[in-house]
């Protein structure tokens, strides 16, 4: 089994421009234009141009830089400029399949577990189709600050923030402003946009508890002067003085034993 090693996923959200440059040779544009043209067959309003000027690249890399069963990676360059350079392996009888992967990933596709945007290759022969199709839709519907695009930006959004906060890398969702690090920067990102709302009140359905009932909490149904929910005739019961007595004297215990033993460390350095 053949894989790709992606450093991350490059997700453009609701952009669906992108210029890019191929400096390898032709065989390596003429690929990469096809496969750009395949994705624009799928969705219209994709707007893809090539530009040397470009800050993705896509090239060729050095031998070395693969294992055996590696194929592409994904770079970006830790500068103010965030170039991202696209490298692919040299000779390689998977060229179309490869170049139709990265491309994907350049156009903000996911990671899937089949079909195109599935990091392994196998011998079976893969093509664009209705999953992809599936997933380009989903660039119109959903706000880039939605990191788990149910269509609010809300507190789950926060926790897929809070998952990678601080990791650096490419292409992560939660890397908002596409500097390559996730981190405050992006946290005032999803600020901007985020609608307060109680969790069970937007969380996902869930199919193992579709048959339960859930309780619909609100603010009014929540009293500031009983959040442990005791009921409304209970009293706290009063303090046992006996109990109080008898605590007070183990303290009192515990007091000179530790004065005993404080004397025995004195008497025996």
């Amino acid at each position: 089994m053949k894989k790709l090693i992606i450093l991350g996923i490059f997700l453009l959200a609701t952009a669906f421009a992108l210029d890019y440059f191929v400096k390898g040779d032709e065989i390596l544009k003429e690929t990469v234009t096809e496969a750009f043209a395949n994705w624009a067959g799928l969705e219209s309003e994709l707007d893809i141009n090539q530009n040397e000027n470009a800050k993705t690249t896509i090239d060729y890399g050095k031998a070395e830089l693969f294992g055996p069963d590696t194929y592409s990676l994904s770079l970006q360059e830790q500068t103010d400029s965030n170039k991202i350079m696209v490298l692919i392996k040299p000779d390689n009888k998977d060229m179309m399949r490869i170049i139709l992967h990265e491309t994907g990933l350049l156009l903000g596709l996911k990671l899937q577990d089949t079909g195109i945007m599935n990091p392994l290759i196998s011998d079976t022969e893969i093509s664009l189709g209705e999953l992809e199709i599936t997933e380009l839709a989903k660039l119109h519907q959903f706000k880039k600050e939605d990191l788990n695009q149910d269509g609010i930006i809300d507190f789950y959004d926060l926790i897929e923030l809070a998952k990678v906060f601080g990791q650096t890398g490419i292409n992560s969702p939660a890397d908002i402003n596409k500097d390559g690090k996730v981190n405050n920067l992006d946290l005032e990102l999803l600020k901007e946009k985020y609608s307060f709302s109680l969790p069970s009140a937007t969380a996902k359905s869930n199919t193992d508890t579709a048959n339960t009932e859930e309780q619909d909490l609100s603010q009014e149904d929540i009293d500031p002067n009983n959040l442990l929910g005791q009921p409304e005739d209970f009293e706290t019961p009063p303090a046992d003085a006996n109990g109080d007595k008898e605590e007070s004297n183990q303290n009192k215990d515990t007091t000179d034993d530790s004065k005993d033993n404080n004397a025995d460390n004195t008497n025996n350095p």
